[in-house]
């Protein structure tokens, strides 16, 4: 069986419940001067060899009841009035909190043989009594209590009426066993009434807290949570909010000047500071800011905006704001606004190098500057190019520092665009306006020679022609492209001198009239020696002139031809004139036909050499040649052909045959052999030679 514990002689038993209350503003009111806080000393309990029990804490009384007794609800006007009012309006709600009502009870438990109980817990059911053993309240619980070495510390909720200043005794049960003895008498406690509220009628118009020789202090406690909520000390000069686990989460606070911070709810980090000063050096960077700041932090803790008001390094007067980088501190986004030149903005990487600079600066426009990582220049953007309404320009940087790519939007009245190389040196430019009117790209070579020049108007007063220069390595005009080159367009090739060599007009004609194409070549003396006209003579009808003339193309000349049977017609046959079709050909198929005319050209590989024809009069589906070297279709049995041989028509459509009977061959020879062909049937090299 359990028992409560022993005690050591000399020592008491000591059970305490300590009520807080001030006159409720509902039912009779309290005279003046009167108490309603009272203090019972419990009896002292037997004492024998052991450890002490006691049980503390403030407990809060049963609210004011109505006027029938009744209790209200937490909240709700009491209907209890005052003497001599008898319907006068509600008074206020009770000011009484019984969820706070707690009874602190600590034992050390043993068993009859005085060993402190095993185990980690057990179950603990109270009750309260009147002084002759009524039940007043209970059973509480039965409740788990953790437990060690046979302690235990447990609160036990009780109402606010078990207690009205008459004596009371507190029983316990232990896991189901029965009531431990004796009773914890609760007579002659230091308990009072807590209050829950306090209505504004009941305190001063003014509340001063602490004197000029010592510090006021506030704290208000949470309901349930066991942890102050808000804290107001005048010797810190601060105002204090916590959570619901007890961090703090709001300061406002100002000995010297006015500052507030915000706690995040995970790892309880200062996350925003607004002050209204110091002057202070802002993280990884040498700027002092001297106005208002703004600083939010990373859950972690480390800076990450600052918004301020001016900069004393900086000269500032308008806003300034820095952002730094997760981790490092440094500064990686600055904006302010100077008083020399107006706002500007300033951007860092992690590690504090200006990246990005911006803004604008004193009477001379907006600028822009990008920095590579080592903090190198790489572009550079100005409103304002000679700070004198000058338009913008850009440049953007190599590596070394070097301009790579210069932009000017106004170079002498138009746009400019210079591309450098390695050296800085120009290769490429484009100028808006260059002779004339028009635009102008140029091309440079290593030694800064101008090799490609592209003109949207060569003429200085502007003629509306573009041209296209290519020069040698020493400058020298090599090849002109020209869109006016008179009234049409021109191409002129130049030689080592200087002298056209080769000049093409795309119109021949005078003033302006359509002339056709034309084409001259000359000598080095610069003399014309081919020339070739599209409309000669205003003809219409095109010419080539030149000293010597070599078809490459084939060795034979040949006209185009209307044949019968055109379907059945090949390279190398044998024509004759079609006597039923003036002007028309056909397959020769008889033995020294007077009427041949000619060999099909193309046949062996050997095409057509210079062709004779005129567009939509002498026209025709087969080239048949009329002289020079082809391949002609021969029979070699009636004789094999030789080298040298006369060559006539043959019964076989279409094919040659060595001329045997040379009186019958008078007029119908078609040329002579240049190969030979021994027998059958087979190509024979011909030079054509009608006769």
């Amino acid at each position: 069986m359990y028992s409560l514990p022993r005690h050591l002689p000399g020592t008491t038993v000591v059970v305490a419940a300590v009520f807080w209350a001030f006159a409720a503003v509902c039912g009779a009111q309290e005279p003046a001067g009167s108490n309603t806080s009272q203090t019972v000393q419990a009896d002292p309990a037997p004492t024998e060899p052991g450890a002490e029990v006691s049980a503390r804490d403030a407990v809060t009384p049963a609210r004011a009841r109505n006027q029938d007794g009744t209790q209200p609800a937490r909240g709700e006007a009491t209907n209890a009035r005052p003497s001599g009012q008898g319907t006068a309006a509600p008074t206020a709600a009770p000011i009484l909190d019984p969820a706070s009502s707690r009874l602190t009870f600590q034992a050390l438990l043993t068993d009859g043989l005085g060993d402190p109980l095993p185990g980690n817990s057990v179950e603990l059911t109270a009750n309260i009594y009147d002084s002759v053993g009524n039940l007043i309240e209970g059973p509480i619980g039965p409740t788990v209590v953790a437990m060690s070495g046979g302690v235990v510390d447990t609160r036990i909720p009780v109402s606010a009426g078990s207690f009205d200043g008459n004596a009371r005794e507190l029983g316990i049960t232990v896991t189901g066993n029965p009531e431990l003895a004796p009773r914890i008498k609760l007579g002659a406690v230091p308990y009072a009434f807590r209050v829950d509220r306090v209505a504004s009628a009941e305190l001063d118009d003014v509340l001063e807290l602490g004197t000029a020789n010592a510090n006021g202090a506030l704290t208000l406690w949470s309901n349930g949570n066991n942890v102050q909520s808000i804290e107001l000390d005048g010797n810190d000069h601060r105002i204090n909010t916590w959570g619901a686990g007890g961090a703090e989460r709001i300061r406002l606070w100002g000995p010297a000047w006015g500052e507030m911070l915000l706690f995040d709810g995970l790892g309880n980090n200062e996350t925003v500071r607004l002050s209204a000063g110091p002057d202070l050096i802002l993280p990884g960077s040498d700027y002092h800011e001297s106005g208002g700041q703004l600083t939010l932090s990373t859950s972690a803790g480390v800076d990450s905006i600052f918004l301020g008001g001016a900069s004393a390094t900086l000269n500032t007067t308008g806003g300034f704001q820095v952002v730094s980088s997760i981790g490092s501190g440094a500064t990686i986004f600055g904006m302010m606004a100077k008083t020399d030149g107006g706002a500007q903005v300033q951007l860092h990487d992690e590690l504090g190098v200006v990246t990005f600079f911006g803004g604008a600066s004193s009477a001379a426009g907006g600028f822009l500057q990008l920095y590579q990582r080592d903090g190198q220049t790489t572009i550079e953007i100005d409103g304002d190019a000679n700070n004198n309404n000058g338009g913008g320009d850009i440049a953007i940087y190599q590596i070394d520092g070097q301009t790579g790519v210069y932009l000017d939007g106004d170079s002498n009245g138009a746009g400019l665009v210079n591309i450098r190389d390695a050296t800085g040196s120009t290769r490429v430019q484009l100028d808006g306006q260059s002779t004339g009117t028009g635009g102008e790209i140029s091309v440079y070579d290593d030694s800064q020679t101008e090799t490609i020049e592209i003109l949207g108007d060569e003429g200085a007063g502007g003629e509306g022609s573009s041209q296209i220069v290519l020069r040698s390595s020493a400058g020298a005009d090599r090849i002109e492209i020209d869109a006016d080159g008179g009234s049409g367009g021109r191409l002129r090739l130049y030689q080592n001198d200087g002298d056209g060599a080769i000049i093409m007009d795309g119109n021949s004609g005078a003033n302006g009239a359509v002339g056709g194409g034309r084409m001259r070549v000359m000598n080095a003396a610069g003399t014309t020696r081919v020339y070739i006209d599209g409309n000669y003579l205003n003809t219409g009808l095109g010419r080539i002139r030149a000293d010597i003339v070599r078809v490459q193309g084939g060795v034979d000349l040949a006209e185009p031809f209307v044949c019968k049977d055109k379907a059945a017609v090949r390279p190398g046959m044998v024509m004759s004139i079609d006597p039923s079709s003036p002007g028309r050909l056909m397959t020769a198929t008889s033995a020294y036909d007077r009427k041949v005319a000619g060999v099909v050209s193309g046949a062996g590989g050997v095409r057509p050499g210079i062709t004779l024809s005129q567009e939509g009069v002498m026209e025709g589906d087969h080239l048949v040649a009329l002289t020079g070297r082809v391949y002609c279709w021969c029979d070699a049995s009636t004789g094999s052909v030789r080298p040298g041989d006369m060559l006539t028509t043959s019964n076989t459509p279409g094919h040659a045959m060595k001329a045997i009977d040379h009186a019958k061959a008078q007029g119908a020879i078609i040329g002579k052999a240049m190969t030979s062909l021994k027998s059958g049937k087979g190509l024979v090299l011909v030079l054509v030679q009608p006769q």
